[in-house]
């Protein structure tokens, strides 16, 4: 939550001009009253745009490399610009602690994913298309960032760049639809948090979201580039460990 209030602050700053303060006040405040007045339904409705993000992605990433991939050779005189954002300095431990994170804060929500399939070959598919979704958006992005290394190499979003470069427009719809993401993503986990801890309707729910919303606000002000760095790779760091213990699990099963 944190790091998605603070996603919303750089979201809003970079495109808008809003105070990066301003802008995670107000994802903070969406997600507090998505969960006092219980809007359900809202977050279940726009929950349904992570395929958009992911066409957009995609979209924005494409016609980048079109425009600019003659750019791409020039990318070894930008690479010290990102230096100080290294948050390890092996690329493939970085690759493997990417993976790592990705399964470890997602398994709850995968899990559910795979125990809502009709069958086997469904999950099976589900797992392939979604998988090959998110490779295929992030390799497209990342060249796509490389062809243009200079210009995004100090943005927290530089995939709202790239789209408002294509044209303003469509720059103006993607930072619509990342905001919505964000709100999708971050409401949930308001709910999940709160229901460890109390029980929903109550005033001590109410008063007990008031104090993580301040808590999420206050973590949320530090910069989302630095939030990214610091945070995301310890959570590579344990989602080896959650992995180690999946495989583990697997084998004393079939001992």
């Amino acid at each position: 939550m944190v790091i998605l209030v603070s996603g919303a602050g750089a979201t809003l700053n970079e495109y808008y001009g809003v105070n990066h303060y301003v802008g995670a006040a107000i994802m903070t405040l969406l997600v507090l009253f998505a969960y006092l007045f219980g809007f359900e339904n809202l977050v279940s409705v726009i929950s349904k745009i992570g395929p958009i993000i992911i066409i957009f992605t995609i979209l924005v990433g494409t016609v980048t490399i079109i425009k600019d991939h003659n750019m791409i050779d020039n990318v070894l005189d930008y690479l010290p610009l990102l230096e100080e954002k290294k948050p390890i300095n092996s690329w493939w431990f970085s690759g493997i602690l990417y993976g790592a994170y990705n399964l470890f804060c997602g398994s709850t929500y995968y899990s559910s994913l795979g125990a809502s399939a009709k069958g086997i070959k469904e999950a099976k598919m589900g797992a392939v298309v979604g998988s090959v979704a998110l490779i295929l958006a992030i390799a497209v992005m990342n060249f796509a960032m490389l062809s243009n290394l200079e210009a995004v190499a100090l943005l927290s979003i530089p995939t709202l760049y790239l789209a408002n470069r294509i044209a303003v427009v469509f720059g103006g719809v993607f930072s619509v639809v990342l905001i919505a993401g964000i709100f999708s993503s971050s409401s949930p986990m308001m709910w999940i948090v709160c229901d460890r801890f109390v029980e929903e309707g109550t005033r001590s729910s109410k008063i007990f979201a008031c104090t993580v919303a301040v808590l999420v606000f206050v973590c949320g002000m530090l910069p989302f580039d630095e939030l990214v760095n610091k945070i995301y790779p310890y959570l590579g760091y344990m989602g080896i460990i959650y992995l180690i213990c999946v495989a583990m699990d697997k084998i004393k099963s079939r001992v």
